[in-house]
């Protein structure tokens, strides 16, 4: 247990000296992939510490990472903690791919930062029960317009669209596409 007031100071060490570095592999990050790196370090050993873990960097262990999943995924285990430190439970929990990331993040910290390889596992390790992959609202507009303009290009009966549609499955730009070879072929 560390009362460390300069916990900020050294995390910002830390991710000055390794946030360029690849987890696994000798090449370098994206810079979208250190900022968001860093600031998901942050925001966990700040959720740690107002969890009542004042722990040293170094002494990441185990059960603060199942702490923080059991806070981002609403588990009762951690309601009387939060109540003790005057912390609100999350409405909802985190979907499942940002709990995920956070992990991947902690990995690498845990990994190759500060020298304990295997201290975070899979989330599947940590819950028995994931949260639902919630999709976003771009998400959510491009598969209503998919599911819109596939059933318009099966329902034209063109076979150059339905090829189309099968070869590029995934394209929005084939979408108008196709629409385009219903209104010819009809």
């Amino acid at each position: 247990m560390s009362n460390n007031p300069n916990w900020k100071r050294q995390l910002q060490d830390k991710i000055n000296e390794h946030n360029r570095q690849h987890g696994s592999k000798p090449k370098g990050v994206s810079n979208k992939t250190m900022h968001e790196r860093a600031c998901s370090l942050f925001r966990s050993f700040t959720l740690l510490r107002r969890l009542g873990y004042q722990i040293d960097l170094n002494n990441l262990a185990g059960r603060h990472i199942q702490m923080l999943v059991d806070y981002w995924t609403g588990n009762a285990r951690v309601a009387d903690r939060c109540r003790q430190r005057s912390l609100a439970m999350l409405e909802r929990p985190h979907s499942t791919p940002y709990i995920e990331q956070q992990l991947s993040f902690l990995r690498v910290y845990g990994d190759t930062w500060i020298g304990k390889p295997g201290m975070v596992h899979p989330l599947a390790d940590y819950v028995d029960d994931p949260p639902p992959r919630r999709l976003h609202a771009h998400g959510q507009r491009f598969a209503r317009f998919r599911a819109r303009s596939t059933a318009h290009a099966i329902s034209c009966g063109n076979p150059l669209v339905q090829q189309r549609l099968t070869f590029w499955p995934r394209r929005p730009v084939n979408c108008a596409i196709q629409r385009l070879n219903c209104r010819g072929s009809s």
